[in-house]
């Protein structure tokens, strides 16, 4: 049995072809009447049975949403169940950019009584605008009947086995020039192929896990296989809001990628979606998010700051010169010397374009680095200063206080 499922809310397939529909039945009026045989009240076409989501639907009372879409799903995935024998193959074609949609479509495999055997990505797609949620790789998915006596799998194996099982396709993904986008998205295959071994997965107080988890996981594996460095230190020897906006550069340069990559990389990362507001902005137009320039960052610097955080604020500072890069540097409490500040900007400025406005400056800081480290020790040494001033001040302030605070003595 072989399926290529509609792909979610991604195309809203009768309504996009009601235009050629209604011309259609007019034009063929004589030859095919059944052209003209619909149900629907507006003389479109009848749209009761499409399995899609309908974006904005919900909201009009359409009845293609989400529930409406996983349960029959899952209701087709039961009648391929049906027709196969014990030993047959349903093949499902399938992709998506958001993880909530692999969550419900592995569900819908799930309740339709089939589990994964294989995964195999592919570029099949034209893709879209950036920013947009279309896809340019797509995973067939090998699914057998699931058998009753499947055993229990306890949640510290499964994660081994997913992150071998990952890891060792990271090369033939390599081989097959799969992009490491593409890679990403493909990781969900083999994570799932692991967790359909097992009627569940179960944590060490024996309760059931969510298998989201999982490709998360099998994500954090692509990235780990992929041992990115920085300079000639590890991404993962960063913090991990700085980690976060590496990989993003890494991935995507300063170009624009959907929405729903940033909720999977902000999974991956262990960091909030809010955490990573101030990082990525809007495209244009409000399609889909790229790295902020430093300009745009608001955050205040201290010695809590992320990496990130300061290299950005180092370039916003590099118009008013380099004493205003020395003043980040020492609010940060970071100097010319500090590993992970000067890796990063270097890894950014390679990965950046060269007529971008924060790699010119970084540029700028890095050929003044010496100049930069001096005038930091400055700020640093006059900081010092003052707070002993303010010190002395208050001490001797002190002194003229009342013991008991009832007046003079």
């Amino acid at each position: 049995m072989v399926t290529d499922p509609p792909y979610d809310d991604m195309i809203d397939y009768s309504d996009a072809s009601d235009l050629f529909y209604v011309w259609l039945k007019r034009a063929l009026v004589s030859t095919h009447p059944e052209f003209g045989m619909t149900a629907d009240p507006r003389g479109v076409q009848e749209k009761s049975e499409e399995i899609i989501v309908k974006r904005g639907g919900a909201g009009v009372g359409d009845h293609r949403t989400r529930e409406f879409y996983d349960s029959m799903l899952a209701k087709s995935f039961a009648e391929a169940r049906r027709v196969v024998r014990d030993d047959g193959v349903v093949t499902i074609v399938f992709g998506h950019g958001d993880p909530e949609v692999w969550h419900r479509l592995l569900g819908a495999i799930t309740a339709g009584g089939l589990y994964l055997t294989g995964s195999w990505p592919a570029k099949t797609e034209a893709g879209g605008k950036a920013g947009s949620a279309n896809i340019v790789t797509t995973l067939t998915l090998s699914c057998r009947p699931a058998s009753a006596n499947r055993s229990a799998g306890r949640v510290d194996d499964v994660d081994d086995e997913v992150r071998r099982e990952v890891r060792a396709r990271v090369p033939e993904w390599e081989r097959a020039n799969l992009a490491l986008t593409d890679q990403l998205m493909a990781s969900a295959g083999p994570a799932m192929e692991v967790v359909g071994r097992y009627s569940a997965v179960l944590d060490q107080l024996g309760e059931p896990i969510d298998t989201t988890r999982y490709l998360v996981l099998a994500r954090r594996a692509v990235e780990e296989a992929a041992a990115i460095r920085i300079e000639d230190l590890p991404l993962e020897t960063f913090d991990a809001r700085t980690r976060f906006a590496l990989f993003w550069v890494r991935l995507y340069g300063r170009g624009v990628a959907p929405k729903s990559e940033a909720r999977w990389q902000a999974m991956v990362s262990d960091i909030a979606l809010p955490e990573i507001n101030d990082i990525l902005r809007d495209g244009d137009g409000g399609k889909g998010v790229r790295i902020g320039f430093g300009r745009e960052m608001r955050a205040p610097i201290d010695e809590t700051s992320a990496v990130i955080d300061v290299a950005l604020a180092m370039a916003r500072a590099w118009p008013e010169g380099l004493a205003a890069v020395a003043e980040v540097l020492a609010a940060s409490g970071r100097d010319g010397e500090d590993p992970h500040l000067w890796a990063a900007v270097g890894f950014l400025s390679a990965r950046l374009p060269d007529a971008d406005a924060d790699v010119q400056a970084w540029n700028g800081i890095v050929r003044g680095r010496r100049t930069v480290a001096s005038a930091t020790l400055g700020v640093v040494k006059e900081r010092s200063i003052k707070l002993a001033r303010q010190k002395q001040a208050d001490d001797q302030m002190r002194l003229f206080d009342p013991v008991d605070g009832g007046g003079e003595g």
